[in-house]
């Protein structure tokens, strides 16, 4: 059976001129004389030896849009060597060319940017920006603009791009992801379909689509069969009931995962006995207890805990004891209870019993902290567990209370942490202690219940903290900025230049101080080697009284090849409402919201169009990172104060400070990919 995709308009559009539009006059003849020789300096500019000469030269014929400009930046992505070496300059031709996909001189010139190779990949003046990524970057923009086009021939390049596994196919996959076809016409035989384009397929809201996935599990290709097989059960599908009951005891591994996956999604009675089929091979039992939780009974979870407690690939170990916390059984909550013991996985087990589904794990956090060899480590759980939203048990906060008030530094700093972030005690009581980690525990604490007296008053302790670590934990007051100018200008650029963990936020607070010009110590950091740096730099002036903010904005967004950098840019963008009516500001969301590769760009630029702004600090976590740092042997470091930089995915940065026992849990985090920087990780920016 072929199925085939249909163009959803004209494959070669063409400009027309309505009837009613009255003929050329003598009078329209200056434009046209101006649009001559407007074209002359192009085309010298595009033939001219320097790169940044060329990019005006495609800026000035995409600003034209004529059919003739058009034509000309085309045929340059094609067969001009200097354009195709230079990845800015195919970034700003697709960008161009964009909305003109649905054209054939343009979408081919889109396709050929796709496909375009990197080994002539040239690196400009003084630009340190990786160029193959810039090149990833104009692929991937001329992968959405052919997918947004909605244009038949412009999806079936996009599908040969997917079918080639070339360079082109990971833009093109993803392209189609973020903007599937509006039919499955034209795919080719559909039980040759390749994995990529199936995952197109499912994406689709063409109703046949289900019907391709059915047919798919004829291919002959296990990958394209299994991914048939669960998209189409997680559609609820029943078709891939018996397929699924089928597979389960298939020679191929990936089938016999594909059909417990399949089971699984149905809720099918199968779906235990599929799971406990694939624990017998090592090479099916990792994906089997990823499963578990959704198909949970105690024969399962028993075959779990057995791998957390004796697998010999730690590894191993450690997905089960993750995979036991997403169950809900007192079998569970058995299996990681009996582990806190265990020194080689204590860590992680106390971190699986704070985030277990399971209401039954209470009377191990009790035990522990009964106990004096796991005490600390049973305060840390159970603060998680409450952080994540868990009753309280009345003695687990008595146990808080008394670690606040114990004499060695390390239980206070535990005790004072969990008063704090739980909301128990204010911080302010742990600010006078004589140790530095119950100062720096009770900052960490803290993290989303400050108001602005109590950032005030972690600032103007700050100014005279002489513990490092310490000093660090309470500069996290100015994820804010400083807006009494209580930090003094000459320490913030001090910390902004002394790679700690601060750096990023105090460059952030020094530079929503500017007033009409940025100062050379700010411009030192607009131009620093550190991207996060760069990025609060621009963010600070963004909500500074600097003029063209926009502007210098728009300029760092226009190559940047980093997504998480962009976002940085668009949201500081977003955020510049005084220049709510800036062409520039106004041109670059727009060419954001539609062409930017990252599904987070995008939608904030739409955002911002639409008059939304989304602050950088959204405010919306739901989740606590739980983080360790220890020595070669295993155990906490010898040396004490270590601090770090979380990264957070909507681009928060969150400075962190370790306790005596090497552990730091952070309140607040946004969910998703987050990163962590142990300090000092990046460069001074001073000599």
């Amino acid at each position: 059976m072929l199925v085939a995709l249909g163009a959803s308009g004209p494959s070669n559009a063409q400009p027309r001129v309505r009837p009613s539009e009255p003929a050329a006059t003598p009078e329209a003849a200056p434009a046209n004389l101006r649009g001559r020789f407007g074209m002359e300096l192009v085309q010298r500019l595009l033939r001219a030896s320097s790169p940044e000469d060329r990019l005006r030269g495609i800026r000035r014929a995409a600003e034209q849009g004529t059919p003739e400009a058009i034509a000309l930046l085309a045929s340059q992505a094609e067969s001009n060597a200097q354009v195709r070496t230079d990845a800015r300059a195919l970034l700003e031709v697709s960008r161009a060319l964009a909305s003109h996909a649905a054209e054939d001189g343009p979408r081919a010139a889109l396709v050929s940017i796709m496909n375009v190779q990197t080994s002539t990949a040239r690196l400009y003046g003084n630009d340190e920006s990786d160029p193959h990524a810039r090149f990833e970057l104009a692929r991937a923009t001329a992968a959405l603009a052919l997918a947004r086009s909605g244009v038949g021939s412009a999806m079936e390049a996009l599908l040969a791009a997917v079918r080639a596994q070339s360079v082109g196919t990971d833009a093109a996959t993803k392209a189609l992801a973020s903007a599937p076809p509006a039919t499955i016409r034209g795919l080719g035989p559909a039980a040759a379909l390749s994995p990529a384009v199936l995952a197109a397929v499912a994406k689709t809201e063409d109703l046949r689509s289900a019907d391709v996935l059915l047919l798919a599990l004829a291919s002959s290709d296990p990958r394209a069969k299994a991914l048939a097989l669960v998209t189409l059960a997680q559609k609820g599908d029943a078709r891939a009931l018996e397929p699924a009951r089928a597979l389960v005891k298939d020679p191929s591994p990936a089938l016999r995962v594909a059909a417990a996956q399949a089971l699984v999604a149905l809720t099918s009675k199968d779906a235990a006995p599929a799971l406990k089929a694939l624990f017998a091979d090592e090479g099916t039992a990792p994906l089997a207890v990823e499963l578990v939780h959704l198909a949970e009974n105690d024969e399962l979870v028993k075959l779990v805990g057995a791998r957390a407690a004796s697998h010999p690939v730690y590894g191993e170990r450690l997905a089960a004891i993750a995979a036991l916390s997403r169950c809900s059984s007192v079998a569970a909550a058995k299996a990681i209870g009996s582990l806190v013991l265990d020194k080689t996985v204590e860590s992680e087990a106390s971190q699986a019993l704070g985030r277990s589904r399971s209401p039954h794990v209470d009377p191990w956090i009790v035990a522990m902290l009964r106990s004096s060899a796991v005490k600390r480590l049973g305060a840390r759980a159970y603060v998680l567990r409450v952080l994540r939203g868990a009753p309280r048990i009345s003695e687990a906060d008595d146990t808080l209370r008394a670690l606040a008030v114990d004499p060695t530094p390390a239980a206070r700093a535990v005790g004072a942490f969990g008063l704090v972030s739980t909301g128990l005690s204010s911080p302010e009581r742990f600010f006078k202690d004589n140790a530095p980690e119950v100062r720096a525990a009770a900052a960490m604490g803290a993290r989303g219940k400050l108001d602005d007296s109590q950032r005030e008053t972690m600032l103007r302790l700050a100014v005279v903290e002489k513990d490092g670590a310490a000093r660090t934990a309470l500069f996290a007051a100015l994820a804010t900025g400083d807006p009494s100018g209580i930090v003094p200008s000459p320490l913030l650029v001090d910390r902004a230049e002394s790679g700690a963990p601060e750096a990023a936020l105090a460059t952030y607070a020094l530079a929503r101080r500017s007033e009409e010009e940025p100062s050379e110590k700010l411009k030192s950091l607009l131009a620093s080697r550190t991207p996060i740096v760069r990025a609060h730099a621009l963010l600070g002036l963004s909500e500074s009284k600097v003029r063209d903010v926009s502007g210098r904005l728009a300029a760092a967004y226009a190559y940047e090849p980093d997504s998480r950098e962009r976002l940085w840019l668009v949201r500081a963008l977003a955020a510049r409402t005084r220049d709510s009516d800036a062409k520039v500001r106004k041109d670059t969301l727009a060419l954001a919201a539609r062409l930017d590769p990252s599904p987070e760009v995008r939608f904030v630029a739409r955002r911002a169009n639409d008059g939304v702004t989304i602050p950088v600090t959204r405010g919306e976590a739901d989740e606590c990172a739980w983080l360790r740092v220890s020595g070669p042997d295993g155990q906490a470091p010898a040396e004490s104060g270590y601090t770090g930089l979380l990264l957070g995915s909507n681009g928060e940065t969150i400075v962190v400070a370790f306790d005596p026992d090497g552990y730091a849990l952070v309140p607040s985090v946004p969910p998703g990919d987050t990163r962590l920087l142990l300090a000092p990780r990046f460069p001074k920016d001073r000599p």
